[in-house]
């Protein structure tokens, strides 16, 4: 998790930080990410846009817009 930290501290524009949304994202299967997806909708990170499309479906998931609700294992996580 830290490498993806590093990327972001050393992006310089907003094509770097979409650059490593996208590669991020990979890392996610797409039954993680069915919550922000709806099952529906593609999830692609192109451009500067999309993070913010991205930002946008997760602020507006419930899972993940809820501080007390619980969120489906990530990636590198222990829980199934």
């Amino acid at each position: 998790m830290n490498c993806w930290h590093q990327e972001l501290d050393h992006a310089h524009t907003e094509d770097d930080v979409a650059r490593s949304a996208r590669d991020y994202l990979t890392l996610w299967s797409a039954r993680e990410l069915e919550p922000v997806t709806l099952g529906w909708r593609e999830m692609r990170i192109d451009s500067p846009e999309d993070v913010r499309v991205v930002r946008t479906w997760l602020v507006a998931s419930p899972e993940a817009g809820d501080p007390g609700g619980v969120l489906r294992a990530g990636p590198h996580s222990d829980h199934s």
